[in-house]
């Protein structure tokens, strides 16, 4: 159902102890350091009634920490895709990737933030 079928893991592997490690991260906006990788970052950009799109915003931030040590960082959303995209449609996930990976341009689609 549009990537957001996903099931959990194993049964136990939500944890109490998992959810304090993730939370704080979310919460408060905690970015990165800079890194040195050429990093292609992907938002999400369907939401509705299921919220799985992500905040362009972000992605866009991402970007400028990305972009200190490497400038060929770059930020797109996809308006089609849900987060996590990659199980809506493994296809173009697998095409943007290889496209990256190459040098090529990301397929259509993509909006460049």
């Amino acid at each position: 159902m549009d990537g957001t079928d996903i099931q959990g893991g194993k049964s136990g592997s939500w944890t109490l102890q998992l959810c304090r490690q993730i939370v704080p991260v979310i919460v408060t906006m905690i970015w990165p350091s800079p890194w040195p990788a050429r990093t292609l970052i992907v938002a999400a950009g369907k939401g509705g009634i299921i919220p799985s799109k992500d905040h362009p915003r972000d992605a866009a931030r991402l970007m400028e920490i990305g972009r200190q040590p490497n400038p060929e960082t770059v930020a797109f959303r996809h308006p089609e895709m849900r987060h996590p995209w990659n199980r809506q449609d493994p296809v173009l996930f697998a095409e943007t990737a290889r496209c990256w990976f190459e040098g090529k341009e990301v397929p259509s689609g993509f909006e460049k933030l």
